[in-house]
């Protein structure tokens, strides 16, 4: 058996162990320091060579070792060795998004894009929500009719992610259709340095794309799922019921964690002088940063099903950040977004379905 081999051996017996000690099975662990002292000295004396740091055997043992030893020879407990462990699943979480860097595969036919030229017409953003019910609600159809003098729809690349998650050819195809007739192929995205921009496309030829790559948002959704646990894992207070229920905006906003964020991003120019996006790197980083602090508070938090989802809603909040009016089925998305964008001083309305279906009816 070589090296690699022995590590990932032993890496499989550290992971074993540390979903013991998560389970605080109370297991007698005297056989695995001996274990774990007689393989040391099988490295000091050479028998077995260093991890080599490339293959997933040696990168587990190096991740597990350390915890593992910890709590066998260093006296932590088992709080330290769950709060490590999320550190190592999340640290692998990034690992998995950012390998699609260099794997992420387009080439020029797969863009057709053209110009927008700028009107008075106001932009609007639906939630992916809306425009999947766009056929089967002939009270939304009504509402949304495309060539509307006074608003224009647009899609993001989050809109074409969500269908993907749909695993339903007939429904994908309708939800296609309907983002190609209510928005008039107006695309929203960064696709031009780092401000988000305008651009007419079939949602064909992004759909194209997403199918391509289709496993980077499996990957940011799974890595969204574990984020997730870092309130239990990290403020456990923070999910008890009374806590929960008495939990106001007035104390949110005036949290130290959401201060801390605020004041972390001022002195980035994420906005123009009209509140609009600036800088879309910065506006994507200082809204990720603010949805982790209000998971961790435990502020408008999503149920297990709407986890996966609230990745690309994430996104759409911050694609929505580029237009006037951001519409919203969600009411616990909607409440975020709002204290999101007062918090940073995005001028984007954000709307539920019957405020805006009450002001698209006064436009008439």
């Amino acid at each position: 058996m070589d090296s690699c081999a022995k590590h990932g051996l032993m890496g499989q017996i550290f992971e074993r162990t540390i979903e013991e000690i998560a389970r605080d099975a109370n297991e007698d662990y005297n056989e695995l320091q001996e274990l774990c002292i007689a393989y040391e000295r099988e490295c000091l004396a050479g028998g077995i060579e260093k991890p080599c740091l490339e293959c997933d055997a040696c990168m587990t043992f190096v991740e597990t070792q350390r915890i593992v030893y910890g709590y066998l020879f260093d006296g932590k407990d088992r709080q330290w060795v769950e709060e490590n462990t999320q550190y190592v699943r999340k640290a692998r979480g990034q690992d998995r998004i950012l390998r699609h860097l260099h794997s992420i595969q387009t080439t020029q036919a797969d863009y057709n894009r053209s110009a927008y030229e700028p009107n008075h017409k106001m932009l609007v953003y639906l939630d992916h929500n809306i425009l999947d019910k766009y056929h089967k609600d002939d009270e939304v159809r009504s509402r949304l009719t495309p060539g509307n003098v006074v608003v224009q729809y647009v899609y993001s690349p989050s809109h074409l992610e969500e269908i993907k998650r749909m695993k339903d050819e007939e429904e994908e195809q309708r939800v296609l259709e309907t983002i190609r007739e209510v928005t008039s192929t107006l695309f929203i995205s960064n696709f031009e340095d780092s401000e988000l921009s305008l651009a007419y496309e079939d949602p064909y030829y992004g759909w194209s794309r997403v199918l391509k790559n289709g496993e980077v948002a499996q990957d940011v959704e799974a890595y969204r799922v574990i984020t997730t646990d870092d309130r239990k894992i990290f403020y456990p207070e923070h999910t008890d019921e009374n806590y929960l229920r008495e939990l106001t905006m007035e104390q949110v906003s005036a949290h130290p964690k959401v201060i801390g964020v605020c004041e972390q991003f001022e002195r980035y120019e994420l906005l123009d002088e009209n509140g609009r996006v600036k800088n879309y790197t910065y506006v994507h980083q200082a809204i990720h940063s603010m949805v982790r602090t209000l998971d961790n508070i435990g502020y408008k938090t999503d149920k297990k099903r709407a986890i996966l989802s609230s990745a690309h809603d994430i996104e759409h909040m911050i694609y929505a950040t580029g237009t006037d009016i951001f519409v919203t089925m969600d009411g616990k998305f909607r409440e975020r977004a709002q204290f999101i964008y007062k918090k940073f001083g995005i001028s984007t309305t954000v709307m539920d379905w019957n405020q805006y279906a009450v002001y698209v009816d006064s436009l008439a």
